[in-house]
């Protein structure tokens, strides 16, 4: 009949090892420890709980169950042996005596003298040996021989005479102890491993979504099929309506400049052919100069708001790229260095030599003596930094300077937008433009592009 203090204890003490799991799992989750990838959180999620469940399993069949057991087997054979020494003392015929005991699942044999030696034993045995000698009043000696196979018992009696009993381990201790334990372990591990195959693959399908969302921003041509879970690839088709959808917005938005180009200036040009046919004079030199303010005003405004939206990604040498651009300045004050000879990187070349053009270009304009270009990067990253020995800016205006048509300080050229072009092209690449006051105690351009 089942202990109902018993079973309320196994239920209180699996009520505390989950209490104290979930104790541990919240200190885990607010400490800094907790994995940073998906993958690593599904792996907690998954490795936390088994090994919880095992813990709590064989706490519960150690402390409840199996101490019960070994309890239970112990005293069972102290009992049996107590039971073989009094049927010998009671009974006087030795030889008879024992044939009949020998019937047992015991060896017993009655010695003159025994010759002792060390004895091997463990606590097990000691605990054994503890119950037999408070059941039996003679002295004794218990251990192990035949390495540890079975247990042999000295009881000497009054008459001088040696009781030798041999028993098999078996009698004290359950080998399908140590079986039990590793199948739960070996279960946990096949379970784990299932788990991570199929948690792996839709940890896969995440990576390549984030990749084609990457590419994408980078212009490379990256074919994105959705797979995974119903979740992820709703995800996934969700990702590529998206991306059409960009696509397509950016060759209306192309196409839609370019007509606007063509609409305004074609009457700019007729304008201008009248006040060429019309008699040269002041009024009309001023009114022509305007005119071509308004013309580099369009083409300024519409290379903004453009962006090259139709141009493709390439692989392209960022060294080479920079040495053709500081070409077309041919400038003495312009200095390069790199750490490389060629450094590849994939990009929109277009694009980028705009970018850099403008943040070369205002460097120029504001340097007294130098611009000094350097390019560096590895294995995941490329970070071109342009310095300049000019009045520099203040801190507090360099998130104004990334805004279109913002101009700082009292200078009259240009239209505010170097920097919003160049921002806007660096960030559809994936990078990042800084700025930061550099030892000339000019302004410091830093751009990083991923690789």
């Amino acid at each position: 009949m089942v202990n109902p203090h018993e079973v309320t204890s196994e239920v209180v003490t699996s009520l505390k090892l989950s209490c104290f799991s979930n104790i541990i799992l919240e200190h885990y989750m607010q400490i800094s420890l907790i994995p940073k990838s998906i993958y690593g959180r599904f792996l907690l999620m998954i490795l936390l709980p088994i090994i919880i469940i095992q813990i709590v399993t064989i706490v519960i069949f150690y402390e409840r169950h199996w101490e019960n057991v070994s309890n239970n087997m112990k005293n069972y054979l102290v009992s049996e042996v107590k039971t073989i020494v009094n049927y010998y003392i009671k009974h006087k015929e030795h030889k008879q005596v024992l044939k009949d005991l020998n019937q047992l699942d015991v060896n017993i044999l009655l010695l003159e003298n025994y010759k002792t030696h060390a004895k091997i034993t463990d606590t097990i045995l000691e605990e054994f040996e503890d119950k037999l000698k408070r059941s039996i009043t003679y002295k004794l000696e218990v251990f192990y021989i035949n390495e540890k196979s079975e247990i042999r018992m000295l009881i000497f009696l009054a008459t001088n005479k040696i009781l030798k009993i041999d028993v098999s381990t078996k009698r004290i201790k359950n080998p399908t102890t140590y079986i039990f334990v590793l199948w739960i372990v070996t279960t946990s591990i096949l379970f784990g491993l299932i788990s991570l195959f199929f948690m792996k693959n839709q940890v896969k399908s995440i990576l390549k979504l984030t990749k084609a969302a990457k590419d994408f921003g980078q212009g490379k041509i990256y074919r994105f099929v959705p797979s995974g879970a119903m979740e992820i690839r709703s995800l996934g088709l969700s990702f590529l309506k998206m991306r059409k959808n960009i696509e397509r917005q950016i060759r209306y938005r192309t196409e839609l400049l370019n007509h606007i180009a063509h609409d305004l200036r074609t009457p700019i040009t007729r304008i201008k052919l009248k006040l060429a046919l019309l008699e040269k004079s002041h009024n009309m030199q001023s009114i022509d100069k305007e005119i071509n303010i308004i013309e580099k005003m369009i083409k300024s405004y519409l290379d903004f708001a453009k962006q090259e939206g139709n141009e493709k990604g390439e692989n392209r040498d960022l060294v080479l790229l920079i040495k053709d651009i500081i070409s077309v300045f041919n400038n003495k004050c312009i200095h390069f260095e790199s750490s490389c000879d060629n450094l590849e990187i994939h990009l929109k070349a277009v694009s980028i030599e705009r970018a850099l053009t403008n943040v070369i270009d205002n460097a120029l304009k504001h340097t007294k003596t130098l611009v000094n270009i350097s390019l560096f990067g590895d294995e995941e990253k490329v970070i071109i930094e342009v310095d300049d020995d000019g009045p520099g800016i203040a801190e507090k205006n360099y998130k104004a300077v990334f805004e279109p048509f913002n101009k700082i300080g009292s200078s009259k050229e240009g239209y505010g937008l170097g920097f919003a072009i160049a921002k806007n092209i660096i960030s559809a690449h994936g990078g990042k433009i800084s700025l930061a006051k550099n030892e000339y105690d000019g302004l410091k351009v830093a751009i990083t592009l991923p690789r």
